[in-house]
């Protein structure tokens, strides 16, 4: 089985790519697709492909990238004990975004307009109630805010467009 991973599934600029690099790194792309989407499966693959790695690099000789990848493997290990032990349960976490993807997975909303509070709420209350809040969420103009060539026009000169322009 050893020898079946070790072998070269294809050549990359020259240079032969394992089937164990291959694995290694598809779990790898794997573990940041389900980080990006807070899926739990993103430790448990975190683990695997840097244990996977420490092979890569081991029979490479390359032994400081190899204990680089224990110490990944350990870091991904204490954050899902971390996780699954609910340490975010009872604390106050800041997510800046304007993404509805992220908006409606978080308790309260607060909308900011030049840095002050002007609204909170759930995501979609806000949403219904706020047609300022709605525009920046859905990146669609509201009535408010300029659009077009005065808006382009008064930005190049520096000045606020008139509503209406």
């Amino acid at each position: 089985m050893t020898e079946l991973l070790s072998a070269p599934a294809f050549m990359l600029w020259g240079s032969p790519v394992s089937w164990l690099e291959l694995v290694a790194s598809t779990l790898a792309l794997a573990m940041v697709g389900c980080n990006m989407r807070e899926i739990h499966w993103g430790w448990p693959l975190a683990i695997v492909s840097s244990v996977l790695y420490v092979a890569v690099f081991a029979k490479a000789r390359i032994y400081g990238d190899a204990s680089l990848q224990v110490f990944f493997a350990l870091v991904a290990l204490w954050g899902w004990a971390q996780w699954l032990r609910g340490h975010r349960a009872g604390r106050t976490t800041v997510v800046v975004s304007s993404s509805p993807l992220v908006l409606d997975a978080v308790d309260e909303v607060a909308f900011l307009r030049d840095g002050r509070v002007v609204a909170t709420g759930t995501h979609a209350s806000l949403l219904e109630s706020r047609p300022d809040y709605r525009a920046v969420v859905t990146r669609e103009s509201s009535p408010e805010e300029p659009t077009g060539e005065a808006a382009g026009e008064a930005a190049d000169r520096g000045e606020p467009a008139e509503v209406g322009s």
